[in-house]
């Protein structure tokens, strides 16, 4: 395995000036609050799908997701299959609607469809809840990467924190979907070639289906049982998923044909999911099937060594500077789920609970000022 070196570096500091590069270019089109929540609902389609897609990513789907695939084999095959009709069906039920509503936060109808009193609830849940998560996000992230990158874990949590924060607050949507179309590339392109270079490994796709043991639609790993019944309850659970997850990005699209292609492309896009996340892990399994006897997991033994083991093939399949940007991808796959939140959670904060319950009569340029100092505070939160 090869270690990080100067170049890798060099590779993970652009990608970092780069997005706050857009993030400052994007500053100067902000006039309000429907421009910085809902890009004033002028976000080209297939921008707003591709971040959309990459709001479903973190960089739990190069590990966590990679473990699940290496211990239950085909099985997860045909969960990252369920990602893409999941999608696709959701989004065809809802994004119109979502688009219809013209909102600029995803709880502002609950107000006028039922009252008040439920507008304020379900903003304060998902306000806390999704700032919650996404700091344990940031943590699990900064967690893994600082020591594949041999630096300190504060340090790590700290840059990447106030990198996703500037560029968010400075650029509000606009910047956020830029960003994520970017770190939609880098994340593409690096996984597309992680693929070809794994299965290379095993002789080709057909070694691979060889080696293989046979599809079984029965696993226990680490204390849960998955069955055909836990497949079907995923694709529902991500059916209704979309229709909330997805809500910003269909309605900040510029008509409600738009807001369907956007769901079109998030499924079309997660299509290549079984493919470039699941693979790599199959091919692991077929040549480390003991990882106690390899080096690199060693000192994860009894700690899920499972789970590095993308992260591994990337580390002996890449040379130095093509590792940086695969530890960019992983970034990406973390920042710009956490850009999406920071906006969506500063909207609510925003429209929903401060002119909601405390200046009901503020303009949309206040609404724009008072949406920078929540997307500030909640990225110190974080």
């Amino acid at each position: 395995m090869k270690a990080v070196n100067i170049y890798d570096y060099v590779v993970v500091a652009a990608y970092f000036l780069f997005m706050l590069g857009i993030g400052l270019y994007f500053m100067r089109i902000n006039k309000g609050g429907k421009e910085y929540f809902a890009g004033g609902s002028m976000i080209p389609w297939w921008v707003s799908g591709m971040t959309l897609y990459m709001a479903n990513f973190s960089a739990w789907t190069f590990t966590g997701a990679a473990g699940f695939a290496y211990a239950t084999g085909w099985f997860a095959i045909l969960y990252f299959g369920t990602w893409s009709i999941s999608y696709f069906v959701g989004s065809q039920l809802t994004a119109a609607r979502w688009r219809r509503t013209r909102s600029i936060s995803p709880v502002e109808y609950t107000y006028t469809r039922f009252n008040v009193t439920t507008q304020q609830f379900l903003s304060w849940v998902i306000a806390i809840n999704f700032t919650l998560s996404a700091g344990v996000q940031l943590a699990a992230t900064c967690k893994l990467l600082a020591p594949v990158m041999g630096l300190d874990i504060i340090m790590v949590t700290l840059v990447t924190g106030i990198v996703i924060l500037l560029y968010t607050f400075m650029g509000g949507l606009w910047a956020v979907s830029i960003t994520d179309v970017v770190q939609g590339v880098i994340l593409l392109s690096i996984t597309f070639v992680v693929m070809p270079l794994a299965l290379g490994l095993v002789g080709g796709p057909a070694n691979l289906i060889d080696a293989l043991p046979a599809l079984t639609l029965d696993h226990t790993y680490n204390g849960v049982h998955y069955t055909e019944h836990w497949l079907i309850s995923i694709f529902l659970i991500m059916c209704l998923g979309t229709a909330a997850g997805g809500a910003q990005r269909f309605y900040s699209v510029k008509d409600e044909r738009d807001a369907k292609r956007v769901g079109k492309l998030v499924g079309g896009l997660f299509l290549t999911v079984p493919f470039v996340f699941g693979v790599p892990p199959l091919v692991a399994k077929i040549i480390w099937p003991d990882l106690s006897q390899i080096d690199f997991f060693k000192p994860y033994v009894g700690k899920n060594p499972q789970d590095l083991v993308f992260i591994a093939l990337c580390l002996k399949l890449l040379p130095n500077g093509l590792i940086g940007v695969f530890l960019a991808a992983m970034l990406a796959a973390t920042m710009s789920t956490l850009s999406s939140v920071y906006n969506m959670v500063s909207s609510i904060m925003s429209r929903d609970i401060y002119q909601g319950l405390i200046k009901p009569d503020i303009t949309d340029e206040g609404l724009l000022k008072v949406g920078r100092m929540f997307s500030i505070g909640i990225g110190v939160i974080v």
